[in-house]
């Protein structure tokens, strides 16, 4: 248990270090490109590129952040566990994995990383021996080597120019794009994240705060300059589509993980939105600000799970500020900046996305659904407030007080940065952007949509909600399963894999000289005879023939 303190204490001093140096950059205002020449093969010159700059390094330093706060919270979570030190070497794969793709200066180098999570993610959401486990492990990978795939496709074709930094095809666009929201689970690839939920709640606070799914964000920020209009349009519409989506979905869950899974998709759908209207430094900007409150949302959450003996059902919770006051208190605090309220994290980010999308010139319908699903937000924050907070006690003889040290420090920690951090952060990342001209109604219409979103909130969980949508369960079935986009995509990877492993066992398990070997060069052997009627030739023969075949084979091959 002492090694999570010493790489949680570790941690925070990298971050620090990172810190400084980030400070030292920005005021000189210099950022230094590190390329390694790893070989020559004709005109192709594959090169390992790092970048150091503002961006890298406090990315790279909030992961440090978070990491140790994990960290910190995994030596109560995870106590007594048997495989306790390879679960921390998986961890530190993980972050390592991430930091490796935060300091990549081309798409050559950024494919270490990429791979790197990708196969780490799934090795981690299958640490729990158990069906559910499993299942969301095979969905995970898969989705992920479906997006590797599309990013191997890009170097393959930046190959032909001999180029990493650079690119110039759109066909290597838009493969680049469709890795992203692969990585990111945009519509129609959302499926894995709630599915991912099988993980450690410290795996799960990682991966949807900093690590996994901020990746894709991630590399269209560093290939943003390249993308053409048509592909932005097609990820506009994908975004909006997954906000809505997660956010209906959310609204009608029960799983504690899930729904905070969801708003990760949701907000992963504001940072993709923001990246299609070209606002790419307001994307990183939500990105960083984001990353603390849901690391926090995610910690408090595990917190409450683990003194309900691991249930993540919200219905057998009630009363959880007089059971736990402190971590049900950051729960509500990580609440109230996923809804953007006032002076709080995302208030800062999402006004300003909202604002730049109502000085351009974007149509009515776009405008609706990216309010509504800016509402839902607000919906099930006030949901799951009420189901943990202003409930009867259910089940309070087998809740146990969690409230250590080393929870409340790592919360207390991750509350600091995301109550300051928008604020102080602002000015570093958007200190040249445009300035806007927009009417007064339009600029306050954030801010009277929250008590609006509220009210109605109130009145649907009262009125609504319990007398017509429960007692319609198809309907609930339909709107929690986001449309069922998640059953057929589940569906189809499923099919997906069932296929790849027949193929495994068919030319890799039983292996190529099974077929082509000795063995099978009988059997074709016996069937040519058999059906040419050649009995008076000897079998042996046809023996000796195939020998010397394979003998003037193997010197061409």
């Amino acid at each position: 248990m002492m090694i999570f303190y010493i790489y949680s204490f570790f941690l925070l001093i990298l971050s620090i270090l990172q810190i400084y140096f980030f400070m030292f950059v920005l005021f000189y205002g210099m950022s230094y490109i590190v390329d390694i020449n790893i070989m020559s093969m004709n005109s192709i010159i594959p090169m390992m590129s790092f970048i150091i700059d503002i961006y890298s390094l406090s990315f790279s330093s909030f992961v440090c952040v978070i990491s140790s706060s994990v960290f910190l919270f995994s030596t109560m979570y995870m106590s007594g566990d048997k495989y306790l030190i390879r679960f921390f070497m998986l961890l530190m794969m993980f972050i390592s994995s991430m930091v490796m793709l935060i300091y990549s200066g081309n798409l050559l180098t950024s494919l270490l990383g990429w791979d790197g999570l990708g196969f780490v993610s799934y090795v981690l959401v299958v640490y729990y021996p158990n069906k559910l486990s499993l299942s969301g492990g095979m969905m995970t990978i898969m989705t992920n080597r479906l997006g590797d795939s599309f990013m191997l496709m890009s170097v393959s074709m930046m190959m032909i120019y001999s180029n990493w930094e650079l690119v110039f095809s759109k066909f290597t666009l838009f493969m680049l794009i469709l890795a992203a929201m692969t990585k990111s689970a945009q519509f129609p690839f959302s499926a894995w994240l709630p599915a991912a939920m099988a993980a450690p709640t410290p795996v799960s606070s990682l991966v949807h705060s900093s690590t996994l799914v901020t990746a894709g964000v991630y590399v269209l920020f560093r290939f943003s300059s390249y993308i053409c209009v048509e592909v932005w349009e097609m990820l506009c519409l994908c975004s909006i589509l997954t906000m809505f989506l997660a956010g209906i979905s959310a609204f009608f869950e029960y799983d504690l993980k899930k729904i905070i899974a969801l708003s990760t998709l949701s907000q992963l759908g504001v940072m993709m939105f923001s990246m299609s209207m070209g606002l790419k430094y307001l994307a990183f900007f939500h990105l960083i600000i984001h990353a603390f409150f849901k690391a926090l949302m995610f910690l408090s959450g595990g917190s409450l799970m683990h003194g309900y003996s691991g249930s993540q059902d919200i219905r057998y919770m009630g009363s959880m500020s007089f059971m736990n006051p402190y971590i049900n208190g950051s729960l509500i605090f990580s609440s109230f900046c996923l809804g953007a309220f006032p002076f709080l994290a995302s208030f800062y980010s999402k006004h300003l996305i909202l604002d730049s999308f109502l000085f351009g010139d974007y149509n009515f319908i776009l405008l609706m659904i990216l309010y509504i699903s800016n509402s839902l937000t607000l919906f099930y924050s006030v949901r799951l407030i009420l189901f943990l907070s202003s409930r009867y006690y259910n089940y309070n003889s087998l809740v146990v007080l969690c409230e250590n040290y080393n929870i409340m420090f790592s919360l207390t920690l991750l509350i600091i940065f995301a109550f300051f951090g928008g604020y102080f952060l602002l000015n570093f990342y958007l200190n040249n952007s445009l300035v806007m001209f927009n009417f007064v109604y339009e600029k306050y219409l954030m801010n009277f949509m929250l008590p609006i979103s509220i009210f109605l909130s109130f009145l649907i969980l009262k009125f609504i909600y319990s007398y017509l949508i429960l007692s319609i369960k198809f309907l609930n079935w339909f709107l929690g399963g986001m449309w069922f986009i998640s059953f057929f995509t589940g569906q189809f990877m499923l099919l997906l894999t069932k296929s790849v492993s027949n193929l495994f066992i068919n030319f890799l398990e039983y292996g190529w000289g099974e077929f082509y070997g000795p063995q099978g060069l009988g059997s074709l052997n016996v069937n040519i005879v058999s059906y040419f009627n050649l009995k008076q030739f000897k079998i042996m023969e046809f023996y000796n023939l195939n020998f010397l075949f394979w003998m003037m084979l193997i010197p061409l091959l």
